[in-house]
């Protein structure tokens, strides 16, 4: 199996991680996304985009897998019996996980994007920063009361899938914004109950701040962001 991957995109780290985490041989190919060459569209499928998984199938097919939960989906299947499950097991749970997952991607990473695209200290900025906490927090109200992770005592996709961007937070957000999450309050009192979980886990560390030099190299990325421009489609709120 091989990943195609970048090293700072957050939806790539999902899947990266989700191996890491299966103990799934494979191998990381680091790819330029942007460069549309013709391989890779169609490697990607027409995506353009990282990940992709690369497979091979039951029928000794060569298979491409792109989209980080699709991804997701099909480590999950193919690793059921050897690794720790990615989703519940039951059908309405696995239902529920689905819909927070595409909350994530509707209600929370936009504005991740939209908060650090929005010049510092503005009414704008203040606005995306409110409506990227209220996300958070409508969020983590659905975790489990114990946890630490959002099911209960295992990681799994839904956790997986937003750690990436609460560490961009911290970094990004911390250096570009001045921003640090809020501590006060039960809600947040949860939702750092699950970062401390998550920030301590060894696949999101062996993905991103175990590797050298990460932190600045990752500021360095997002300083177009920070300045207005970068991907737009990162903003879309559905």
């Amino acid at each position: 199996m091989k990943l195609y991957c970048a090293w700072y995109c957050p939806i790539a780290q999902r899947t990266w991680m989700a191996l890491l985490y299966n103990g799934v041989d494979f191998e990381y190919v680091e790819i330029d996304p942007y460069e549309k060459t013709d391989e890779w569209i169609a490697l990607s499928r027409g995506n353009g985009q990282v990940p992709v998984l690369v497979d091979t199938a039951e029928d000794g097919r060569e298979i491409s897998v792109p989209d980080s939960f699709r991804t997701l989906e099909y480590i999950e299947m193919k690793y059921t019996d050897v690794g720790p499950r990615l989703y519940p097991p039951s059908a309405s749970e696995t239902a529920d996980v689905k819909y927070w997952l595409d909350y994530q991607g509707g209600k929370i990473v936009p504005y991740f994007y939209r908060f650090l695209k929005a010049e510092k200290d503005s009414e704008l900025a203040d606005e995306e920063r409110r409506t990227f906490e209220h996300g958070l927090e409508a969020y983590t109200n659905k975790m489990h009361r114990d946890g630490p992770f959002f099911l209960g005592d295992h990681p799994g996709a839904i956790d997986l899938a937003l750690a990436p961007f609460i560490l961009r937070t911290v970094i990004v957000l911390g250096h570009y914004m001045d921003y640090a999450l809020p501590t006060f309050g039960p809600v947040w009192t949860r939702f750092h109950k699950w970062w401390d979980a998550m920030r301590t886990f060894e696949p999101l560390i062996a993905t991103s701040t175990g590797v050298k030099d990460f932190s600045p190299r990752v500021i360095e990325f997002y300083a177009d962001y920070a300045a207005g421009g970068g991907q737009t489609d990162v903003t879309v709120v559905s």
